[in-house]
């Protein structure tokens, strides 16, 4: 009988060590290549700058009213190769509560420009490019204020902004590729403070 016992017992465990390994080796794939493969989604908005913001007035209602009091619609519209940080509308919350404005209409016009033309980068800057390869590492960009604004990202490539300075922000929503630039959406309205 013990012997009955202990070899129904062993086929038990080499039934289930054989169930293991087949379900081991069936979940493996071969991969084709070693090269990088890049994420399905499209970074491409196929519209500007300008047309993003009026596309998107659920979180850029705030951005589309600075930018029309302004007057500098053509700086999101025209083919100026820039990099638009994006101040979202809970970015422009917190400016006007900050600087004790009750709405976007209260910013004087010469205060809002300035703020604006501080978000708009003289360059084409998306953080796959190789000169962004290094984390941590800010690179200094003119800015249409005439002010720099440092541009890097952390170690998990996430984009920052202002690195190194006194005051640096997180960059939400990366590397959009508008008709006429390159789009980060920002929770903040940043500044430089060295």
């Amino acid at each position: 009988m013990k012997n009955i016992y202990n070899a129904s017992h062993n086929i038990f465990k080499w039934f289930v060590f054989t169930i293991i390994v087949f379900g081991f080796f069936s979940g493996c794939e071969i991969q084709d290549n070693f090269e990088y493969q890049p994420s399905p989604t499209n970074p491409n908005l196929n519209m500007t700058a300008w047309e993003f913001i009026q596309d998107r007035s659920d979180i850029m209602s705030s951005m589309q009213e600075a930018v029309t009091r302004a007057q500098m619609e053509n700086y999101y519209s025209d083919n100026k190769g820039y990099t638009y940080i994006m101040p979202r509308n809970n970015a422009w919350k917190k400016y006007l509560t900050a600087n004790k404005y009750a709405s976007v209409a209260d910013i004087p016009v010469n205060v809002l420009q300035n703020v604006l033309k501080y978000h708009l980068v003289k360059a084409k800057v998306n953080f796959s490019d190789p000169a962004l390869l290094e984390a941590n590492n800010p690179i200094a960009y003119p800015t249409e204020s005439g002010q720099v604004m440092y541009l890097s990202h952390s170690t998990n490539y996430q984009g920052l902004i202002n690195q190194g300075t006194k005051k640096q922000w997180t960059i939400i929503t990366s590397n959009l590729e508008a008709t006429n630039g390159t789009v980060h959406v920002t929770d903040d309205v940043v500044y430089l403070n060295q």
